[in-house]
């Protein structure tokens, strides 16, 4: 069946033009523009319940509905080759390397190494993670931990990296460093800032103990022990967390 109903804007696209098309169930569907007219295009949308849209190539846009649905319709946004197979998103550590980077790109990149245990992803100096939800075995071992001890490694996913890179500015600039953890309820800001501080209080540590042979100081093992009483202010049981912090982190 075909849908259209109207909405602001669509860009122009060539035929066989790949492209992201707004929908309200699955946020954004892949599709591709089959046929195209002086006044028309039509997209055929992909997967199991695929179907056509007549879009216009001005002024409005089709909306990806039921038949007499009311509402706003679908934007169409290019669909970038490179995030194209199941290993497409695996090679951009950095969303900002993307060539064609739009909220559907950033979604799809995301999702697509989430599936593969990627949780963590670059979006130029910010860290984007998302909660895997189960245990990843090895992502936060003390080896991985000491794997980014040194001022020569560049910025990398992970959080120990964001850390790291906080902690080499303390010790090049002299100055204070901030890192700040924000994101929605159970999305694991507690869980993050715990990395955060663990690998600030033990990076202190391995560089004192590599002048004086020293173990940690008591101030040291009061900051990784400081998040049972940080987190018995204002936290709140939610539809996803038992315990949810309920504010950002900020360290």
């Amino acid at each position: 069946p075909m849908t259209s109903v109207a909405v602001e804007e669509v860009l122009d696209f060539e035929e066989d033009a790949a492209v992201w098309i707004s929908s309200a169930s699955a946020v954004w569907l892949p599709g591709k523009v089959v046929k195209c007219t002086a006044s028309e295009l039509f997209v055929k949308v992909e997967g199991p319940e695929a179907q056509e849209l007549r879009v216009p190539r001005s002024g409005t846009a089709a909306v990806l509905a039921k038949p007499g649905a009311a509402g706003a319709g679908p934007r169409l946004l290019r669909r970038d080759a490179s995030l194209d197979g199941a290993g497409g998103a695996l090679h951009f550590d950095d969303l900002t390397e993307v060539p064609e980077l739009h909220e559907a790109a950033v979604l799809e990149a995301l999702d697509v190494r989430f599936v593969h245990g990627q949780i963590y992803t670059l979006s130029g100096p910010v860290l984007l993670a998302v909660n895997p939800f189960r245990t990843l075995h090895g992502l936060y071992s003390p080896e991985t931990l000491h794997g980014f001890f040194s001022d020569e490694i560049p910025l990398r996913p992970h959080i120990f990296s964001v850390a790291n890179q906080a902690f080499q500015g303390i010790l090049r600039h002299g100055t204070s460093q901030t890192v700040l953890v924000s994101g929605e309820s159970g999305s694991g800001k507690t869980e993050t800032t715990k990395f955060v501080m663990q690998f600030l209080a033990l990076a202190g540590a391995e560089a004192v103990v590599s002048q004086t042979s020293r173990p940690l100081s008591r101030v040291e093992r009061q900051v990784l022990r400081s998040n049972p009483l940080l987190e018995s202010f204002g936290n709140a049981k939610t539809l996803r967390n038992d315990n949810s912090s309920r504010f950002g982190k900020y360290i």
